[in-house]
C-alpha cells in the first residue's frame, strides 16, 4: 500500500500538459522578440532623426553666422558689372552676399571680407534608382570679387534636401521673395531661411542681417 502511494505521488506531467506549457512558453518568447524587435527600430530610428536634426542645426548655425555678418559692399562679376552685396536667384546661386568678420588666424595677406552663395546641387539617389535627391552647399571666394582668378570653394551642408527657400525683410516690415526688392536698401533687415529635409522634415529661421546691426535697430 504505501508503495502504490508512494508512486502516485510521484507522478509526473502529462503530455498534454507539457505540450501546454511549451506552447505558453512559445507564445511569450514571440511576444518578447516581438517587443524587443519595436524597442531596437524605435531607437534606431530615434538616433537617425536625432542625427539628421543635429546637422540640419549645425547647418542653421552657420547660415545664420553668415547672415549676421552681411555688409553692405557691392562686388564685380567676371564681366566687370556690378552685383549687389545681398542678391538672390543669381548665376544659380539661391543667395549670396558679402560678408564680413572672415577670421585670419595664419595673418594671410587677404581681406576679411568673403563672399558667400548659398546652392541646391542635385545627384542621384542611391536608395532609390531613378530618382534624385538633393545636397545644399555654401561656396565662398578667397577674393570677394569674381573677376578674381580665385575659383569657388564649395561645402555640402546638407544631404537628402527636398527644398531651401530664403524670404526677405525690408525696414517697413513687408516680406519679398526675391533681393533686390523693389524698394530703395541695400540689404534687408531679416532673412527667413525655409529649409526641408526627408528625415527632419520643414524647419524655419529667421535671422537679423548685419544690416540691422550696424543701423542699431531693434
Amino acid at each position: 500500500m504505501r508503495l502504490v502511494q508512494t508512486c502516485k505521488r510521484q507522478r509526473g506531467f502529462t503530455l498534454l500538459e507539457v505540450l501546454v506549457a511549451v506552447g505558453i512558453f512559445s507564445i511569450i518568447g514571440v511576444s518578447a522578440y516581438h517587443v524587443l524587435q519595436l524597442v531596437i527600430t524605435s531607437a534606431a530610428t530615434a538616433a537617425v532623426h536625432s542625427e539628421a536634426l543635429s546637422r540640419l542645426q549645425r547647418a542653421m548655425l552657420l547660415i545664420g553666422n553668415d547672415l549676421e555678418q552681411v555688409v553692405d559692399r557691392p562686388v564685380r562679376d567676371v564681366r566687370e558689372e556690378r552685383l549687389n552685396a545681398l542678391l538672390s536667384g543669381h548665376d544659380g546661386y539661391l543667395l549670396e552676399f558679402t560678408r564680413q568678420g572672415w577670421r585670419n588666424p595664419l595673418q594671410l595677406p587677404r581681406s576679411n571680407l568673403q563672399r558667400v552663395a548659398y546652392a541646391l546641387q542635385r545627384y542621384p539617389d542611391p536608395d532609390s534608382p531613378g530618382r534624385f535627391s538633393a545636397a545644399l552647399l555654401r561656396y565662398y571666394r578667397q577674393v570677394p570679387a569674381h573677376a578674381s582668378t580665385s575659383l569657388p570653394k564649395g561645402l555640402v551642408l546638407l544631404e537628402n534636401v527636398l527644398d531651401t527657400r530664403f524670404r526677405f525683410l525690408d525696414r517697413r516690415g513687408v516680406w519679398h521673395s526675391a533681393w533686390p526688392a523693389n524698394v530703395d536698401e541695400a540689404l534687408p533687415v531679416a532673412v527667413e531661411v525655409w529649409i526641408e529635409t526627408g528625415e527632419a522634415g520643414v524647419v524655419k529661421r529667421v535671422f537679423q542681417t548685419g544690416d540691422l546691426y550696424e543701423t542699431g535697430q531693434e
